[in-house]
C-alpha cells in the first residue's frame, strides 16, 4: 500500500511540476482509484459516471467563483450584493442536489463505504494538490510576497 502512496505522489509531483491539466487528471485517477480500493470492473463502470459528474460540478463551482467575485465589488448596489448572494447560496443547493442525485449512481457500481470514502479521498487530494502548489510557489517566489528590500 505504501508502495502505491509514492508512486501516486510521485505521479502528483510530476503533474505539478508540468502543470498539465491531463497529468494531474491521471494523477487523480490513480489517487482515488487507489484510495478507493477499486476492482478492474468497478473502475470501469465508475470512472465514466464519475467524469460526468465532475463535469457537472466543475460548471457549478466555476458559476459559485464567478458570483462570489461579483460580490465583492464594492461597486455593486445593495440589491446587486443581495442578488449575488442568492445565487451563491443557490448554486451551492445545486451542488448538494447533484452529489445527491449522483448517489444512487455511485451506488450502483461501487459500495456505500467506497462513495463515502470518494468524498474524503477528493478532499485529500485537493489538499495534497494545494499544499505542494504551495510549496512549490513558496520556492519558485511566487507565494505572493514581496521580496525583502535591499538596504
Amino acid at each position: 500500500m505504501k508502495a502505491y502512496i509514492l508512486v501516486i505522489i510521485s505521479l502528483l509531483s510530476f503533474s505539478l511540476a508540468h502543470a498539465q491539466r491531463p497529468d494531474l487528471n491521471a494523477a487523480k485517477v490513480t489517487y482515488l482509484t487507489t484510495k478507493l480500493n477499486l476492482t478492474e470492473q468497478q473502475a470501469k463502470d465508475f470512472w465514466p459516471i464519475y467524469n460526468e459528474f465532475s463535469e457537472k460540478r466543475k460548471k457549478i463551482l466555476m458559476d459559485i467563483r464567478k458570483a462570489s467575485k461579483a460580490a465583492t465589488n464594492i461597486a455593486s448596489t445593495d440589491e446587486q450584493l443581495n442578488l449575488y448572494i442568492k445565487q451563491i447560496l443557490d448554486l451551492r443547493q445545486s451542488e448538494i442536489d447533484l452529489e445527491k442525485s449522483y448517489l444512487p449512481r455511485f451506488q450502483k457500481v461501487i459500495t456505500i463505504r467506497q462513495v463515502a470514502g470518494l468524498f474524503q479521498a477528493e478532499k485529500e487530494f485537493t489538499r495534497l494538490v494545494l499544499n505542494r502548489l504551495g510549496g512549490r510557489r513558496k520556492h519558485s517566489g511566487m507565494d505572493g510576497a514581496m521580496p525583502p528590500e535591499e538596504d
